[in-house]
């Protein structure tokens, strides 16, 4: 993946955040590799203590928020599979493929 792959999956990221009232990211959050909740993706969707989860194909929002869900499935133009949750664009999901293959050591979390 390159740098200019990286900057449109942390714009993806910003575009959904923005979509459900949320300040935009400088950088995406560092994650754990192969933990739905704590990869970066869930993370970026992570409010207060509500947690978000991202696996390969979908993220599903904090409480299954379907008003959320809603606004990001229009803003990235994907599916709404289940209640609470929307697709992910495939630039985002071969992110996080490469992120659990270990590809990224840069965004993950120290042990």
């Amino acid at each position: 993946m390159t740098q200019d792959e990286l900057n449109e999956v942390l714009r993806l990221v910003n575009d959904a955040r923005r979509a459900i009232g949320q300040p935009q990211l400088e950088r995406l959050p560092k994650g754990v590799r192969r933990d739905s909740c704590e990869c970066p993706i869930a993370r970026a969707f992570r409010i207060g203590d509500e947690y978000s989860a991202a696996s390969r194909l979908t993220l599903v929002l904090a409480d299954y928020n379907d008003e959320w869900a809603n606004a990001i499935a229009k803003i990235w133009n994907t599916e709404r599979p289940r209640k609470g949750a929307v697709g992910l664009p495939k630039l985002i999901t071969d992110f996080t493929g490469a992120f659990d293959a270990g590809e990224f050591p840069e965004f993950e979390e120290a042990a």
